[in-house]
Order: C-alpha cells, then sequence, then structure tokens
C-alpha cells in the first residue's frame, strides 16, 4: 500500500494550520517530497460532500495536473473552511505514477434545529421553559458534547423545583440535506421534593431557629413542595425578618439545597 503525507488542517476560527507527517509509524516526510509535484487526481472522503461540484472546483481551483503548492492548498481550505459547512478538513497526498493524489476528508457541521419537550412533565417548569434550559439556539452549530450540556441545563431546572426524581432523555433525528438536527427531550419530573426547615450559617443577632421558621417552608399541615418559586419566597421571608427586627444591614442568601433522596426532602 503507498505511504500517505497528511497535511492536518487544524481548523480554530478562520486560521488553518498545515502540519505534515507520515502516518502508520513512517517517516517524517519534508515538503519536498509534495511540494511542485504535479496533481493527479482530487479525491474527497465522504464523496459526497454539503457543498456542490461546482462551488468545490469554486473553491479548490487547483485541477489535476497543476503542481500542488501548500500555499495554494491553505488558501483553498479556508475557503472551503469558510463556508461554514464543515467542522474539521484533513488534506493527505498519496504517491502516483504521475505526481501526487489529494485525499480531502471532511466533518460536516451540523447545526440546531428544532427543540422540544415532551413526557410527563409536572410544572412548574413548563415544557418551553425546559427547552429554554437547553440553551440550543436555532441555526447555531451543534456538536455532540452540547447534547450532554443541554441535557444537563434540563436536568438543573427541574431540580431547582425540586423535582429530583425526573429523568430526562434525549433524542437527535439528523436531516443531511440541511445539515440540521432536530433534539426532542422526553421527559419524566418524577415526585416532586417537599421542602424542610432551612439550615442557617453565618452571624446573626436573631436565634437560627427563628430565622429558619420565618422561611415559612412549613404550611397549615405539610411542608411546602420544593419548587423555585418557594424557596425564593422562603429567602424574601427571611430578608423581612432581618427588616422587621431592625437587623437593615442583614442579608439573606441561598447557598445550596441538600437532598434526601430517602425522604424526598430538600434542605435550603
Amino acid at each position: 500500500m503507498a505511504s500517505r503525507n497528511a497535511l492536518l488542517c487544524c481548523l480554530v476560527g478562520v486560521s488553518v494550520v498545515l502540519c505534515p507527517f507520515v502516518s502508520r509509524g513512517d517517516d517524517l516526510a519534508p515538503p519536498t517530497a509534495y511540494e511542485g509535484k504535479p496533481i493527479s487526481e482530487i479525491r474527497y472522503d465522504p464523496p459526497s460532500q454539503p457543498v456542490t461540484r461546482a462551488d468545490l472546483a469554486r473553491l479548490m481551483p487547483f485541477p489535476p495536473g497543476t503542481p500542488l503548492h501548500l500555499v495554494d492548498v491553505r488558501a483553498a481550505i479556508k475557503r472551503l473552511y469558510g463556508t461554514g459547512r464543515y467542522s474539521n478538513i484533513e488534506v493527505e497526498t498519496e504517491p502516483a505514477s504521475n505526481g501526487v493524489a489529494l485525499i480531502i476528508r471532511t466533518t460536516e457541521q451540523w447545526f440546531v434545529g428544532p427543540v422540544e419537550v415532551h413526557g410527563k412533565v409536572h410544572m412548574p417548569p413548563n415544557e418551553g421553559q425546559l427547552a429554554n434550559a437547553a440553551r440550543l439556539e436555532l441555526g447555531t452549530p451543534f456538536n455532540e458534547e452540547d447534547l450532554q450540556t443541554a441535557q444537563k441545563g434540563i436536568s438543573d431546572l427541574l431540580q431547582r423545583n425540586g423535582l429530583y426524581l425526573a429523568n430526562v432523555d434525549p433524542k437527535v433525528d439528523r436531516d443531511p440535506e440541511h445539515q440540521q438536527v432536530s433534539l426532542t427531550f422526553q421527559v419524566d419530573s418524577g415526585k416532586r421534593a417537599r421542602l424542610t426547615l432551612p439550615t442557617i450559617t453565618g452571624e446573626s443577632k436573631i436565634p437560627e431557629d427563628q430565622i429558619a421558621k420565618a422561611a415559612k417552608y412549613k404550611g397549615w399541615f405539610r411542608w411546602k413542595l420544593a419548587t423555585d418559586q418557594e424557596t425564593q419566597s422562603g429567602i424574601q421571608n427571611i430578608q423581612k425578618k432581618f427588616d422587621k427586627e431592625d437587623r437593615l444591614t442583614g442579608s439573606a442568601t441561598l447557598d445550596h439545597m441538600d437532598y434526601d433522596a430517602a425522604t424526598n426532602r430538600v434542605r435550603p
């Protein structure tokens, strides 16, 4: 098998760095091994590309028979990458009887399409708020790690509303024609946790038990449901307690929430 010299195009923003090397452990090939040699053919991997053959010919104007120059490859790859249709481009050379063959390996750039949330969603939050928590904006580039980030954003919003037992199952549908992904998150909210007496830290002239009770997390008959609104309301009630006791420099902030899975209770 003929050895290949890979001209790896590492694309960050619009910069292109060509690093010549030989794969499969062969000796490092200097640029003179291919610089100036005639291009015998140009192959694309995969053969199907997100831009037309006419556009490829325009963007990479060195047809077979023309000499290979790295500066031309660099400029052509920048133009190809500038279409916004690729997330990665690699160029390899392969020895040929009448020069060198160019192999252009590409990875298409996918873009965010519709983002939807369905399933057993116990409000709050509603489906629209959960979809927004994914932080996937229509038309922006989509990468695989974005799916995990989106799933975490949805889970975090559910937990802020006491839904620690929720399950979030993502589904990705790809539209190759438009390089677009549609994302659907199937949510099962599970049973909502209830609040319990908050933990008070910091210095205050008011007894901690009085501050904790001032949050009013317990209703007439049972502890309130752990929604974000109820949690924030408790913080405001504590602030009102400070104001009532003339502790005007006192302030109440939420540091973290402790969840007890055994009782399905959450302690601010």
